[in-house]
């Protein structure tokens, strides 16, 4: 028997005799799993082009065979419930994202909204002010006395 040692754990292993010469890992399922993705990730590396116009070729394949996907999903109904399970968690993950992202915005805006002046004027040109600190993204105070940028008088 032919002792290796694994790259992913680590560990000790015999070899399988049909195939001692080109294993490359132990027979745990997590080295196993890290093996095929590193080989997969290696293969891609090697072949950067060959996913090129896939969506093309998916499409013309679909128009050549209409109504193939109704009927698919007509005899796979466990199918079509995980895969509308796992939009609605795409979907649900975008928004967080995106109100992640938002969230700055909506709070620099929501003081900007807050600031009242003595007359029109002093009103709008606080809010410039504010507007300009949150786009430089300035965490300085709005002021009501004098402008917060430079040379715009107050």
């Amino acid at each position: 028997m032919v002792q290796l040692r694994c790259p992913y754990c680590g560990d000790a292993f015999e070899a399988r005799p049909n195939v001692a010469d080109i294993q490359k890992c132990c027979g745990k399922k997590r080295c196993k799993a890290k093996r095929k993705a590193d080989a997969q990730a290696h293969w891609v590396s090697k072949n950067p082009d060959y996913f090129k116009g896939e969506y093309r070729r998916t499409r013309l394949w679909l128009a050549e065979h209409p109504g193939y996907q109704r009927r698919y999903r007509a005899k796979n109904p466990d199918y079509v419930r995980k895969d509308n399970a796992a939009r609605r968690w795409r979907r649900i993950q975008a928004r967080r994202r995106a109100d992640i992202q938002d969230a700055w915005p909506r709070r620099e805006i929501e003081r900007i909204q807050g600031v009242q002046g003595a007359d029109i004027q002093d009103t709008y040109r606080l809010r410039l002010d504010g507007l300009l600190c949150a786009l430089a993204g300035s965490p300085a105070p709005i002021c009501k006395t004098r402008s917060l940028v430079p040379g715009l008088g107050g």
